[in-house]
């Protein structure tokens, strides 16, 4: 679907706003212009939409209100596909661009630095909203549009507490929730009365001037962690270990448990963004060993070693929220890449794709 969608945008130059569920989604967008970027230039020159790959239901009814401009394709041309500009492509394609819809915060963050090299620097980036399958609980905050959310009240949202050990504590109502504490938001939608565990962590930063809702900030999911023989590693332990990490920079990658040695460490799957893996400064376990997260000393068999990393080749990612959508039945952009991965299928796809291990 990302071609239909691009082949549509490209071809409207009065574009003011892109709205995609992720980051990464937008990411994934731009590297179908940059992949198809003849074809896409070749079909709003000709008028002539192609039918793009899973697009087979849909293309009788929207190729006939595809419209060509001859003019559009020549300014595109000369424009370039994405990888010829530096910074700013998006800006250059369409000049009243001001707004990105995306959500951006947690694992989304990793790939922040891309998306806004591909927006430039006068381009907004604003969260949509803080939502579930269940129900939508929260919208962008203008205090911080990027990172807070106002809870909404269309349904009944309570706070359950977590706890300095990571134990659940009380369920709070949203007034008896305190600024700084960290919640697991529950969820009573209306239409049924149907409750929910998010597993989500968030922290409450203050409360709306408006009607004093609480304004929350995502901090990790609660369901994801992997044990070693002396720690568990949560998802915000892995996300802080590499945040001061340069070489991980703009870097999507997932972990999950490495036992092909004895003690098993965590094991780094990491798709950097570059095009010459073999000519690029890549990431490596010391690099990780400096990080501020405790992973092992390696220096007794009852404890790990130095985390292992791997890299996959590029688009992998791309590919793997493709193949998990077809397999889940849903949309490629309704697709997350764990942070801890725990599926094994999912790892397989992941492994099958590895270029290189790094020392």
């Amino acid at each position: 679907m990302h071609l239909s969608h691009a082949v549509f945008a490209l071809a409207d130059r009065s574009l003011d706003t892109l709205s995609m569920m992720f980051s990464t989604t937008f990411v994934d967008f731009i590297r179908s212009i940059e992949k198809e970027w003849d074809t896409l230039i070749d079909a709003i020159a000709s008028g002539q939409l192609p039918c793009f790959p899973n697009t087979e239901h849909i293309y009788h009814a929207i190729a006939p209100i595809f419209r060509g401009d001859a003019d559009r394709a020549g300014e595109l041309r000369k424009i370039g596909p994405p990888s010829q500009t530096a910074s700013g492509w998006a800006k250059l394609v369409w000049p009243n661009l001001d707004l990105l819809c995306s959500v951006c915060t947690g694992g989304f963050g990793r790939v922040l630095p891309q998306v806004r090299g591909y927006l430039g620097s006068d381009v907004a980036i604003r969260n949509p909203t803080y939502t579930s399958t269940e129900c939508t609980m929260g919208i962008a905050y203008d205090s911080d549009p990027l990172r807070h959310y106002k809870i909404l009240t269309d349904n009944y949202i309570e706070f359950l507490e977590i706890m300095e050990d990571g134990e659940d504590g009380e369920l709070r109502a949203l007034w008896e929730t305190q600024s700084g504490q960290l919640y697991e938001p529950f969820l009573t939608t209306r239409d049924g009365l149907w409750r929910y565990r998010t597993q989500d962590a968030v922290e409450v930063k203050g409360f709306s001037s408006a009607d004093g809702a609480p304004v929350i900030e995502y901090q990790k999911r609660r369901n994801q962690s992997l044990r070693l023989s002396h720690t568990l590693i949560t998802e915000a332990d892995v996300m802080a270990s590499v945040a001061s990490i340069e070489k991980f920079d703009q870097a999507e990658f997932t972990t999950w448990l490495d036992d092909r040695i004895i003690p098993p460490t965590i094991g780094f799957f990491v798709e950097l963004n570059i095009d010459n893996v073999n000519g690029a400064q890549l990431p490596t376990s010391t690099d990780l060993s400096t990080a501020p997260l405790i992973f092992a000393d390696g220096t007794s068999e009852y404890r790990s070693s130095w985390p292992t990393v791997r890299i996959v080749a590029p688009g992998t990612f791309t590919g793997f929220r493709l193949w998990k959508g077809r397999v889940n039945g849903a949309g490629c952009s309704q697709v997350k890449v764990p942070t801890i991965m725990t599926d094994e299928k999912a790892q397989a796809f992941v492994l099958e794709r590895v270029v290189m291990e790094l020392e």
